[in-house]
């Protein structure tokens, strides 16, 4: 008897669209309905992924004491400070929530993709629920926000234009269809600068290998282009110490076949400054859009917070997972060897 076993490794990408199970969900709308009453209130709710669905890993009760839920927070976190997760925090003003992507710089290359791509898809999850602020956090002491000042959504979008706001709160009321409270959108959306565009157009046409956008003011900017490019020199090409989105075509062989997949990286060193990160992160979505609206397709969607994560070998994994060999297993003899029955005539 011979059994095939194949172990497929699941593909991570950013914009990776995870679902949420009915407890985490049942759990937020009660949390976050404007009829709860105090004592029923939690502070804080941790969300794990698990089998590709985020799932509730824990909450944290109010007792009325701000220092006490932050040391509680601080603790849950520090009780395995090299696993990645959410924190949904509650804010000050009613319906106001901190969505909190906790991933450590110790953390595994993998489950720091895997929480960074599930990002958005969480934050479209629960938008329709509740005004959601982002922050990212690389280590326990990052979590210092349980406060009456640093709980503010106030003090989230101060940093953020008065464009910016309405833009966000524009993809807020349209984020939300009438059938099912199903989130659909919720990204901003600015402008192409004239050279950004034109050279998107020189990309779709296939004279660009390379284009490198970011955000300049209330604009999408080219930072950088090329006619030919290698997976090896990508991290040359891109701001060390800002955001910025990678659009590459990586013309390549895979088993004898060519190809010429598109891949989106939305590279966000964790030393870029806080708007920044707020401003392209909320805009990727948009700026996907705009590539297939274009005819660029993407074939690929990832996000690196360490440029030194952006190797070839990171961009082969992802596009070329890898399969484990097929295992033959024999059948085992029976105890004492195998018998042999004469057959009668």
């Amino acid at each position: 008897i011979w059994i095939s076993i194949k172990l497929d490794l699941r593909q991570m990408t950013h914009s990776a669209a995870f679902g949420t199970t009915p407890e985490l969900e049942a759990l937020f709308k009660v949390q976050a309905s404007a009829n709860i009453a105090p004592e029923d209130q939690l502070v804080a709710i941790q969300v794990h992924i698990a089998d590709e669905m985020f799932t509730c890993g824990g909450y944290i009760a109010s007792d009325g004491n701000a220092a006490s839920a932050q040391e509680r927070l601080q603790k849950l976190l520090a009780s395995d400070p090299d696993a990645p997760c959410y924190m949904l925090i509650r804010l000050v003003e009613p319906g106001a929530w901190l969505l909190a992507a906790y991933v450590p710089d110790s953390a595994a290359v993998r489950p720091k993709m895997l929480y960074s791509s599930g990002r958005d898809s969480l934050r479209k999850a629960l938008c329709s629920l509740a005004t959601l602020s982002d922050v990212h956090w690389t280590s326990v002491d990052d979590a210092a926000v349980l406060s009456e000042e640093k709980l503010s959504h106030d003090s989230k979008l101060e940093l953020m234009t008065k464009t910016e706001r309405l833009a966000i709160e524009d993809a807020k009321q349209t984020a939300t269809e009438a059938q099912g409270e199903k989130v659909t959108s919720a990204a901003l959306s600015f402008p192409m600068s004239p050279d950004a565009a034109e050279q998107t157009g020189a990309f779709r046409d296939g004279s660009r290998s390379l284009l490198v956008l970011t955000i300049t003011g209330e604009t999408i900017t080219l930072h950088q282009s090329a006619s030919e490019a290698a997976p090896a020199e990508l991290r040359a090409q891109l701001p060390p110490d800002a955001p910025s989105y990678c659009i590459f075509r990586w013309s390549h062989e895979h088993e004898g076949e060519a190809q010429d997949p598109v891949l989106f990286i939305y590279c966000c060193p964790e030393h870029s400054k806080v708007r920044a990160k707020m401003l392209h992160a909320s805009t990727k979505g948009g700026v996907i859009t705009y590539l297939e609206t274009t005819g660029v397709q993407v074939a690929k969607s990832l996000e690196v917070s360490d440029l030194d994560d952006l190797t070839e070998s990171l961009i082969t994994d992802e596009m070329h997972p890898t399969v484990q060999q097929e295992k033959a297993i024999s059948k085992p003899a029976p105890r004492g060897g195998r018998k042999l029955v004469k057959r009668q005539a």
